[in-house]
């Protein structure tokens, strides 16, 4: 892709039919994983989606367009601005409360992904799925990969699996393995000063005000408010937990 063009705008629209339509209009979102060199997230905050709206660089920002007659949003990418911890960008829609609702992709029709170059309106590309979503929740539909320089690759994968399950792979297993760390004393005090996205060089004062920031967002009052996918609520309630067992920790050896 380059560097000589830096500015886009990712387009996705679908049709629903219509006994589905407000439902699903309703429940479909965009997520954004922004991901590091071993396909991780860095942070929470490099999840793009609707109540997290731009990425924690300012390179992503998610602006919802939808109408009562179809499903759009547009992703403003600026190249410039991404945290050059960032090799891949990966943009899926999830159907929230899928199950329950009794919605797959089945109901969706002509998905369309456009990218434009944000200043002439150019299509730089454009993308139309050819296979069938059917019994599927959510899709990877393309991803943005930086090697030498920065490619656009078709993805095209639905998914029936728990959309937790398919999250957590994203997040270096911290919520899976701190149970198993807790007897080693120097692999588990690494667990907890990165789960406080803090060093062994940081102060106690700094490490504390991370975690006055992590707790908030973490706490289950505000996640109860925002509304989120259950399976985003589950790990957001695993790491509150994390958060202040790494911190309990902290204190006590620093």
């Amino acid at each position: 892709m380059g560097n000589k063009i830096n500015n886009f705008s990712i387009n996705i629209f679908f049709n629903a039919i219509e006994k589905k339509r407000s439902v699903l209009y309703q429940n479909t979102d965009s997520m954004i994983l922004m991901l590091d060199k071993n396909n991780k997230l860095i942070s929470e905050k490099y999840i793009v989606f609707f109540n997290n709206k731009i990425s924690n660089d300012g390179s992503l920002e998610l602006v919802n367009k939808r109408t009562d007659k179809d499903f759009r949003e547009t992703i403003n990418l600026n190249l410039d601005k991404i945290d050059k911890n960032i090799k891949k960008i990966l943009f899926i829609l999830n159907i929230n409360k899928a199950q329950e609702n009794k919605l797959d992709f089945s109901y969706i029709e002509n998905l369309n992904i456009k990218i434009l170059e944000k200043e002439s309106k150019n299509i730089f590309a454009e993308y139309n799925p050819s296979i069938n979503f059917n019994n599927c929740f959510f899709v990877s539909l393309i991803s943005f990969v930086l090697d030498q320089e920065w490619n656009l690759e078709v993805v095209e994968e639905g998914y029936k699996e728990d959309f937790y399950d398919f999250l957590n792979k994203f997040f270096d297993d911290l919520n899976n393995n701190s149970n198993n760390l807790e007897n080693n004393g120097t692999l588990f005090e690494e667990w907890c000063y990165k789960i406080l996205e803090s060093t062994k060089q940081s102060s106690m004062l700094e490490i504390k005000a991370k975690y006055k920031e992590l707790i908030k967002s973490f706490h289950p009052d505000t996640i109860q408010a925002l509304n989120l996918h259950k399976d985003i609520v589950e790990f957001a309630k695993q790491r509150f937990m994390d958060i202040k067992k790494a911190y309990d920790y902290i204190k006590k050896i620093k």
